[in-house]
This record gives C-alpha cells, structure tokens and sequence, in this order.
C-alpha cells in the first residue's frame, strides 16, 4: 500500500498550526490543488479540486480521528465517485510534534489502490510527491557512478535473452511470395 510522508519544521506554535489544520476551511490555504470546501460539518467536509484542464472535482472526506493538539486523520469516501475506480482506500493523517524553535508537521497519506490499479502503485506514490505541501518536485533519480552508462540504471544494456526475434506476418508473406 503506498504511503507518501513528509515533514516539515515551522517557527509557530503548535497551537497555531492545530488551529489551521483542524479547521477544513483552511485547507485551501496549505493543500495543493483545493480550490474551497464545500458541507464542512463536524464529522466530515468536501474538497473541490481544479484538474489541470480547470474542471471541479468532488472529493469527501470523513474526520475518523482528532487528537488535539497532536494528531487529525480523515479517510475519503470512495464508493461512487470517480476516485473509488482506482482507489479502495485514502487516508490522511497529520501529526504535530514540538521541536526546538517550533512544531514539526508531518503529513502521511496512504493509498490503496483497486483492481488492475495496484499494479501500478509506485505511480500512485510518485505521483502524491509532486502534491506533497512543501514538495515541488519528484525526487532526483539516482546518477550513475562515474564513467558507468545511465542506460544501465534504467533499463538493461543487452537484450533480454527470452525476447523474440520479430517475425512477419503471414500477410507480409503472401505479399512478397506473389
């Protein structure tokens, strides 16, 4: 099951940061690509997100656990949306933690993915660290050693001794015997 987490120290106090995490009308404030919150209720909110191409999406969530000042986690509600066609399961969860000169904020989400959509679950997870709250980008690739080829870390350098050699189709055949 992949699961993204990242952490990050802020110079506030952990009151503060609790006030704006536990609040889901902040969240467009501090989560990539919420645009509002829609039925925020005590035991659950809606996020509208913006795809690349500008189209609103839905996405409700359900609070499952609140200790404060520590811990908030909310799971979403797949069934009969898009997201429950590729996912059986989403959860969020942020942990608050004092450091020295601040709060540490942790942010963990794990992802189940559904069907044919586990096996692409490396996917799931590089594709979560582009969305990540202080995270930009995906994480540099390893560099080859010095003087070793980059196709070697990629993908192998010979070809697999299993593969088949290509052959022509019975149609190509008739064509040239003709």
């Amino acid at each position: 099951m992949p699961t993204v987490m990242r952490s990050r120290t802020f110079a506030v106090d952990q009151a503060e940061l609790w006030e704006l995490i536990c609040d889901p009308h902040h969240q467009p404030r501090w989560w990539p690509g919420v645009e509002r919150m829609e039925a925020v209720a005590g035991d659950g909110f809606t996020q509208v997100l913006k795809t690349r191409r500008g189209k609103p999406i839905r996405a409700d969530f359900h609070v499952t656990a609140l200790e404060p000042p520590w811990m908030a986690v909310w799971e979403q509600q797949l069934p009969g949306t898009p997201f429950g066609r590729v996912l059986s399961e989403s959860v969020m969860q942020v942990n608050l933690e004092s450091a020295a000169g601040g709060t540490t904020v942790t942010i963990a989400h794990r992802l189940k993915p559904r069907g044919y959509s586990r096996t692409g679950g490396f996917l799931v997870a590089r594709g979560c660290w582009t969305g990540s709250p202080g995270c930009s980008e995906v994480p540099p690739r390893p560099r080859p050693a010095a003087g070793e080829p980059r196709a070697s870390i990629w993908r192998p350098a010979t070809t697999c001794p299993r593969a088949r050699p290509a052959r022509a189709s019975s149609r190509s055949c008739r064509r040239s015997a003709a």
